[in-house]
């Protein structure tokens, strides 16, 4: 293009050039006609004739000259406009490789979320599970602290010395709040006392060993589980409401 818009300029100088040597030439003419005029009258007609032909080409060619001259300016600056452009295109593409690297970085940022949201997800389910895990366990819980009462009850049932059973499922449960690991030697001795106990009531050893031996096995598990820190919260929790409970029976 810029090529075209320079030979475009070469062609309208040579003109420009070729229009000026006319116009000497007609100048030259024009002498000459006024030389002639003082020869011969119809030749000064015809020379005056011709003057003001040429000097209507001439001023023609003049208008045309700075016609063309006002295209080369116009060329010369919507040249300047397309180079202008051409720099603006290039701070464009900067932008554009700029923006494509924002893009990439947050696609991955993306994905990096999307897998933070799985984890969130999966950890959710987890405690999902948990909760149901510990919800079971806590029926669990519950249903051993119903058959404490039941044992509680049985035993008052039985007609034994309630008085001192009493008293006995007091200290221990004391001793489980100070210290849970002492209620496993308190059930131990306190299974060992129930028989004489028992006889002093005249009642069913048999049938009351049963239940203390069910109570005691009961008790140690969870006792042993607490002591390990297996247990979970809400077992925990279940086992503090089995020490109100023995408590508040008595």
């Amino acid at each position: 293009m810029v090529g075209c818009i320079l030979q475009e300029h070469d062609k309208q100088a040579e003109n420009c050039l070729q229009l000026h040597s006319q116009s000497e030439a007609l100048q030259a003419v024009s002498g000459k006609v006024a030389a002639a005029e003082a020869a011969a009258g119809a030749a000064e007609a015809r020379a005056e004739a011709a003057g003001a032909c040429a000097a209507e080409e001439v001023k023609r060619r003049d208008e045309l000259v700075q016609t063309h001259a006002a295209e080369l300016a116009d060329l010369q600056h919507r040249l300047q406009a397309a180079q202008e452009n051409a720099e603006d295109s290039e701070v464009v593409a900067n932008k554009l490789a700029s923006a494509k690297a924002w893009l990439a970085d947050l696609r991955k940022q993306q994905k990096q979320l999307d897998a933070a949201k799985k984890h969130v997800d999966a950890g959710k389910e987890q405690l999902d599970a948990d909760r149901e895990e510990l919800d079971a366990e806590r029926e669990k819980l519950e249903a051993e602290e119903n058959r404490l009462v039941v044992c509680t009850a049985l035993l008052a049932e039985a007609g034994g010395d309630v008085k001192t059973c009493q008293e006995e499922r007091r200290a221990a449960s004391k001793r489980l709040l100070a210290d849970p690991a002492d209620l496993a030697a308190d059930l131990e001795r306190g299974f060992k006392l129930e028989p004489a106990v028992l006889s002093e009531a005249q009642l069913n050893a048999e049938k009351v060993h049963f239940w203390w031996t069910k109570l005691a096995g009961m008790a140690s598990c969870v006792i042993m589980s607490t002591v390990a820190g297996t247990a979970p919260a809400d077992a925990k929790f279940a086992i503090s409401r089995q020490q109100s409970a023995l408590i508040t029976l008595d």
